[in-house]
């Protein structure tokens, strides 16, 4: 090459290049300004919520998820102190806990029993709701194997517990100073430092901030972000109890004059986000838009674990500016709302100052707090208000604040241009896309913040007068692992479909073929329209069939169900008290599920006697076996310990006459049951069994002898020990929001 050609070589090569850099750059801009959306969420919580769908009811009746310390984490009895400040104390004993945590089934995620014994609690949860929000996103799990799927997740832990000798005047200062969540966060406290950390609350929103980042900047094609809490120890209320910041009936009175502390609870919370050309090719539901979001971190002011109004501030403005909106075009913001009196005014403060100035008086900047209904569930507490605001943006309602009986008097919301929400208002009509913010604050400083916005409308709108497609029947698939999570499956998706009552039948059934991964445990349902497609997902949906209860059975009875119900030659004779009351037990829960499957659906469930235990398996307070256990038990000692006590008897009497007639007799006669206006069963002692026909049989009235044990009688007393000790282990299972109460004489459960 000549000195000549040099030249036009160089230029050439130049120009290539700089059409390459500026293609890349073009590239680059292009993702990097790309909307980031949700296209599926999951979540668990305390009370058997178990999905956005379960959460959102307990949102619209305003329900409060707390209750008394978990049975099964065998905590110390003496743990609660009601005075505040007591070191080694709570002072409460209630909390927000996830159910049968002990109980997780590692076959659902393909785990080994051996592995799954090692497994910190807090995986459990968040596998199976990772599960559900890919397959709610219409991803099949299996199906990321080697993809660029990426995983940021927030998780609360500490090991304080390995400090228990610690002198009484430190205890405040272990759940800050010990926690692996708080690292970061209490290093930068104490650098003065003041950009994006991670720490404990804030957690899982930086973890949704990191996981849009990673979206824009090409390194995943799609991302899970969330957390998940489970309190393995006593430690965190024992700290929080002795730092004076905790509720004594654990409730979070987010901005309320009442204010007197938080409540810890558990859950998990996790959202699929992926570049909205992705969701769309792929045809997942685009559920909402990340505008924006923002991390910083605090500089030290009063205290670590105190909030810092101006860096609320600042990150509000940050992520506002990274959404290229301004303040006057949100409408709402989840709020951190700890319901303590020193951080709910710091909080309002700075909301007004980036929010309120300037508002119109009649459209507020208004202010919710998921806490208030399932307690501060730490790590997941920020995505769980994600969901809750996408909820809220798709139903265009915003539900209200519990506990505010009046405003704190800390803040001065007369010209703030914020309000919390103290009733469920419709979402403000602006002429613009329904947005909402998402605040949260770590412990040790971190704060987060996103913007949401409404998913716009994508595709043709639908023709109300178009002909639907009707006629054919479809098959709506169903699997899991196994028999009890295919049936919670299939539970959850007749849930789904009664909430949206215009889902097609064919749409329904081309997801359900599509998305799910096979597993094992299968059931497919035929049906034609809305009521065939119902009746077929129930059955699968509920156990309790007489084949199920029959089986349930095999392990405490020594006969079968199926020859006792038809009387086949050989069956034991059903006037055996251990026969007929295990078989009447069975036939009212099969009942009950035959009506369930064809779609009557109960608002309660009622029962006496042994009917009380049908009514705890058809409301899911028992599970079927347990409710064989007890029932098959508790005949067997009534056979075997009450038959020498003589039995009981049918009576044809008013209920006055029958206290008066068997008022002499007090103590060989106990009136049993009132079965109606004139019919009464009394329990006989040996002699007064052979007194009591002949003296009803000369004054007229009918009777009969339908058990040969004395039951609902002082006698019952003395086996008490027997079934107490055989049916120690029984406890009721986990169960969704779905299933009706049971109300029952030792309360409403």
């Amino acid at each position: 090459m000549d000195n000549e050609e040099r030249p036009c070589a160089c230029l050439k090569r130049t120009t290539v290049e700089t059409c390459e850099v500026r293609r890349r750059l073009t590239e680059a801009e292009k993702l990097e300004s790309e909307p980031i959306v949700i296209v599926g969420m999951g979540c668990r919580f305390s009370g058997g919520i178990a999905s956005p769908e379960d959460l959102w009811r307990v949102l619209e009746v305003g329900g409060n998820e707390t209750m008394d310390f978990a049975v099964d984490r065998q905590w110390p009895v003496d743990l609660c102190d009601p005075e505040p400040g007591e070191p080694w104390a709570s002072c409460t004993h209630r909390g927000g806990f996830l159910h049968d945590v002990s109980g997780f089934d590692p076959t659902v995620p393909g785990i080994g029993s051996r592995e799954a014994l090692t497994m910190d609690t807090r995986q459990r949860p968040l596998l199976l709701t990772f599960c559900e929000a890919f397959e709610r996103a219409g991803i099949v799990p299996t199906s990321l194997r080697g993809s660029t799927t990426g995983d940021f997740l927030g998780i609360v832990c500490d090991y304080s517990s390995r400090l228990g000798g610690a002198p009484d005047e430190v205890v405040c200062y272990l759940s800050s100073r010990t926690a692996n969540s708080g690292v970061s966060g209490h290093l930068s406290y104490l650098l003065g430092l003041q950009g994006p950390a991670i720490t404990a609350c804030s957690s899982s929103l930086v973890a949704l901030h990191r996981a849009v980042l990673s979206l824009r900047r090409g390194e995943s094609s799609r991302a899970l972000a969330g957390g998940a809490t489970v309190m393995q120890t006593t430690e965190s209320l024992v700290q929080f109890s002795t730092q004076r910041g905790m509720s004594a009936d654990s409730r979070c009175k987010a901005f309320a004059a009442t204010a007197d502390g938080t409540g810890f609870s558990e859950g998990a919370a996790v959202v699929v986000a992926e570049r909205v050309s992705d969701a769309l090719r792929h045809g997942h539901p685009v559920l909402a838009l990340v505008r924006g979001s923002a991390v910083n971190q605090e500089c030290a002011v009063n205290g670590m674990t105190a909030p810092n109004g101006m860096a609320q501030q600042r990150v509000i403005g940050e992520a506002l500016r990274n959404a290229g909106l301004t303040a006057g075009q949100a409408d709402m913001v989840g709020v951190q709302g700890t319901g303590t009196p020193l951080g709910d005014p710091i909080e309002a403060q700075a909301l007004r100052a980036a929010y309120g100035r300037g508002r119109p008086a009649e459209r507020p900047l208004l202010l919710g707090s998921l806490k208030s209904n399932v307690g501060l569930t730490q790590a997941p507490v920020d995505v769980a208000d994600v969901i809750k605001s996408v909820s809220a943006i798709q139903r265009g309602t915003i539900p209200r604040t519990l506990h505010i009986d009046e405003p704190t008097p800390h803040a001065d919301w007369s010209v703030s241009g914020v309000w919390p929400t103290t009733e469920a208002v419709p979402w403000p009509v602006t002429g613009s896309a329904r947005r909402a913010g998402t605040s949260c604050f770590g412990m040790s400083g971190t704060n987060a913040y996103v913007v949401l916005e409404e998913a716009p409308a994508t595709g043709e709108p639908v023709n109300a007068t178009a002909p639907q497609r009707r006629g054919s029947a479809v098959p709506r698939l169903v699997s899991d692992r196994t028999r009890e999570a295919l049936r919670a499956q299939a539970a959850s998706l007749v849930s789904h479909i009664c909430a949206r009552p215009g889902l097609e039948p064919l749409d329904v059934g081309y997801r359900l073929s599509t998305s799910p991964a096979i597993m094992e445990s299968r059931g497919v349902a035929i049906g034609e329209e809305t009521d065939g497609r119902l009746v077929g997902l129930r059955a699968p949906a509920h156990g309790g069939t007489a084949r199920e209860t029959a089986e349930a059975l095999v392990p405490f009875t020594d006969w079968e169900l199926s020859a006792v119900i038809r009387n086949e030659a050989g069956a034991p004779g059903r006037e055996r008290t251990d026969v007929v009351q295990p078989a009447l037990w069975a036939v009212m829960v099969s009942l009950a599920e035959l009506w369930r499957s064809h779609g009557l659906e109960s608002t309660a469930m009622v029962g006496h006697s042994r009917g009380e235990i049908a009514a705890a398996c058809a409301a899911g307070a028992l599970a079927l076996e347990d409710g064989a256990k007890v029932e098959g038990l508790r005949s067997q000692a009534n056979a075997d310990e009450l038959a020498v006590h003589a039995g009981m008897m049918a009576v044809s009497l008013l209920v006055g006459q029958a206290l008066q007639r068997f008022s002499p007799r007090t103590g060989r006669l106990s009136l049993a049951v009132v079965n109606g206006s004139s019919s009464v069963e009394v329990s006989c002692d040996p002699e007064a069994m052979d007194e009591l026909p002949v003296q009803l049989r000369a004054d007229g009235n009918r009777h009969r002898r339908p058990v040969d044990c004395a039951l609902h009688c002082a006698h019952v007393e003395g086996i008490r020990e027997r079934p107490m000790k055989v049916l120690a282990d029984v406890r009721p299972p986990s169960r969704g929001a779905s299933r009706p109460p049971l109300v029952s004489r030792i309360g409403y459960l």
